[in-house]
């Protein structure tokens, strides 16, 4: 199922699973931003693999970091503007319907 998800959202939205779970997790946090390590944390990625992820999301523009200004050694991941918005809400519907699909002709027993 995974992998069918990460292709439809390949396909559909040139983005992979990974990278969907960050934006949609900024998208959900209080501000559209997060820490570095918290957004590690709740991706379950690993702090380098958060690092490389949210450079290749920021060099697409869909995110942007920027420096704690309280504590000007940590950064925060900002989800940007419109266009990361929109692909999150239009990946996340096509998620959804992808994940209903498989069990909607099973009866809740059979899960």
């Amino acid at each position: 199922m995974l992998a069918a998800l990460d292709a439809a959202l390949r396909r559909e939205h040139g983005l992979a699973v990974t990278e969907f779970d960050v934006l949609i997790t900024l998208f959900n946090a209080p501000g559209r931003q997060l820490g570095m390590s918290a957004l590690a944390r709740q991706a379950l990625l690993s702090p380098a693999g958060t690092t490389h992820l949210v450079t290749r999301l920021e060099r697409d523009g869909l995110v942007t970091r920027a420096a704690d200004p309280a504590d000007r050694r940590k950064w925060f991941t900002i989800l940007t503007g419109a266009q990361a918005s929109a692909c999150v809400r239009g990946s996340a519907g096509g998620a959804q319907s992808m994940a209903a699909g498989p069990w909607a002709a099973r009866g809740s027993g059979d899960r």
